[in-house]
């Protein structure tokens, strides 16, 4: 058996007398129709902790991070501080009408490393979790060295510092 199961994954392995150190990080972004100007790249406005995306027809403002469990209100003062941010940066900041607010809540390990591997304590039970920020931008890698172990072959890197047992 495989988790992957993000934020949600220590409520998953619980009753099989299994704790894993994550917790829900909260994530913020506001989408937008377009701009009249937007970046040609994705940028990450380091100082303001505010990521920008723009697409054929939308535009992103994304990033903060809150730690409140699994709250699932939004919270104002996370959002205004988006268009705070991209304001002290770009020309236009902001699009002409707001698509969405919204959150997500990223598997954050206190390391912020991933867990992947063998359980500790089952044998036929894996981990791929904890993968903070970067969930979607490892997958395809976490994937790929899960495989290799569960299906006994040798992995492209030596994954016993991932292992839920440094715990």
């Amino acid at each position: 058996m495989l988790v992957a199961l993000a934020a949600w994954s220590p409520a998953m392995v619980r009753s099989l007398d299994l704790a894993l150190p994550i917790q829900p990080g909260k994530g913020y972004s506001i989408s937008y129709s377009l701009p009249p100007i937007v970046p040609k790249t994705p940028l990450v406005l380091t100082e303001r902790s505010v990521c920008v995306t723009s697409w054929a027809d939308g535009y992103r403002l994304g990033s903060t991070m809150e730690f409140a469990g699994f709250d699932d209100s939004l919270n104002a003062k996370r959002l205004d501080a988006l268009e705070r941010g991209a304001r002290e940066y770009l020309k236009a900041p902001i699009g002409p009408e707001v698509l969405s607010r919204w959150f997500g809540w990223r598997p954050m390990t206190y390391d912020d490393l991933p867990i992947l591997g063998k359980s500790p304590k089952h044998s036929n039970l894996f981990l791929a979790t904890g993968h903070g920020m970067l969930g979607m931008s490892m997958s395809a890698i976490s994937g790929q060295l899960l495989a290799a172990q569960m299906t006994g072959r040798e992995s492209a890197i030596d994954i016993s510092p991932y292992s839920a047992g440094r715990f």
